[in-house]
């Protein structure tokens, strides 16, 4: 009898030592999936990344945290994905990425940097024209390298009941930092006009006339510009030709 009491203890002792086993902790969990995450810099810069399946079938989007600017995907299926980006306003649309998710294991992103859209938001621009100064009270562009290589500047004042204006026009040269001639038509012009006048004295540059405009800094992504001009421009309609000088320029621009 004492025998067999024995014996039942150590089956049920046996039992439960099995049954903790089973429940451990400390016992590893097998993976259900692949782990993808990135950040964006600014944080601010996207609204949504969503993560599509080569093969379809998955297709699942991510909340970019304003602050951290983290997004992050759990429990994907194995496999390769394309992700697509929902910028926020005033950023520039990030290409499309390829990414291959190995099973069961983490992967980590390079930092995605958004850089500006390149319209011009605000800054300041002053200038001297003839003998006299101005500084434009409304500026408005677009400068950017991604595409078209475009640097085109509108700024203007008003002087009493005159309206004085410069316009830079440099299309497919524009490529950063660097001395741009102004020696051809339309690169950059000058009007002078009274309000609501139907006919206005513009000045253009030409071969015979010019100057230069200096790009000091520019940062795309941070969103500023800044830099020099000066050139003489020539009004083609007045006899005789009449000319501005203008020097002494300036311009710090928010992109």
């Amino acid at each position: 009898m004492a025998d067999n009491s024995t014996s039942l203890r150590f089956g049920w002792f046996a039992l439960l030592v099995f049954l903790a086993a089973c429940v451990s902790p400390e016992q590893p969990v097998a993976p259900t999936g692949s782990t993808l995450r990135g950040y964006v810099r600014p944080a601010n810069a996207l609204a949504t990344v969503t993560a599509t399946g080569a093969t379809g079938g998955v297709s699942r989007p991510a909340t970019v945290d304003t602050v951290s600017g983290l997004f992050t995907w759990n429990d994907l299926p194995a496999g390769s994905y394309s992700l697509d980006f929902d910028q926020a306003r005033g950023y520039d649309k990030p290409l499309r990425r390829i990414v291959n998710l190995p099973f069961g294991k983490a992967t980590q992103l390079d930092t995605l940097r958004l850089c500006r859209d390149g319209q011009v938001k605000g800054g300041t621009v002053t200038w001297i024209a003839n003998d006299t100064a101005f500084s434009a009270t409304r500026v408005r562009g677009l400068i950017e390298t991604s595409f078209n290589n475009t640097l085109l500047l509108t700024a203007e004042t008003r002087n009493g009941s005159r309206t004085e204006m410069l316009d830079f026009k440099l299309q497919a040269r524009f490529t950063g930092p660097g001395t741009y001639a102004l020696n051809a038509l339309p690169q950059a012009a000058y009007s002078s006009y009274l309000y609501r006048d139907t006919v206005r004295a513009t000045y253009t540059t030409s071969g015979s006339t010019g100057g230069t405009l200096v790009v000091d800094s520019y940062d795309a992504c941070t969103g500023a510009i800044t830099g020099t001009f000066a050139f003489t421009a020539t009004d083609p309609r007045a006899t005789p030709a009449r000319q501005r000088r203008i020097r002494a320029g300036r311009f710090a621009l928010r992109l």
